[in-house]
């Protein structure tokens, strides 16, 4: 298999995304194995704690810039129909305006934010 699998996750403490491997405390939070800066100059690899709400998938696809697509992701089209990522029945869909289904057709999409920004809040 040679596919990258990677999650995100927000943050509250750090107030931003993480992106990285998925992971659970001891006590069960979860949390994104990320690389997390400790000063001006000083990385590390690090256990983040995030909000289990926030955590989406990658899914392998990028929108028509590059910018990688997870679940939760909200897309516009060239028609302007704004759709939203999802998981179901074991594939990555977009939801439609209008409660349907359908399939990614990622060269065509472009992220616009996600279900969890403050603004769709």
């Amino acid at each position: 298999m040679n596919r990258e699998i990677e999650f995100r996750g927000y943050s509250n403490e750090y107030k931003q995304w993480f992106y990285g491997d998925l992971g659970h405390t001891i006590g069960g939070t979860p949390t994104i194995l990320a690389w997390v800066q400790d000063g001006d100059f000083c990385w590390s690899c690090s256990n983040v704690e995030v909000d289990p709400e926030t955590i989406g998938q990658f899914t392998g696809l990028t929108d028509k810039n590059g910018k990688k697509i997870y679940e939760g992701d909200r897309l516009i089209s060239l028609t302007g129909e704004i759709v939203t990522v999802v998981f179901e029945d074991c594939a990555f869909l977009v939801l439609r305006s209008n409660g349907e289904m359908a399939m990614m057709l990622e060269d065509t999409l472009e992220v616009i934010g996600n279900i969890h920004d403050k603004e769709e809040k």
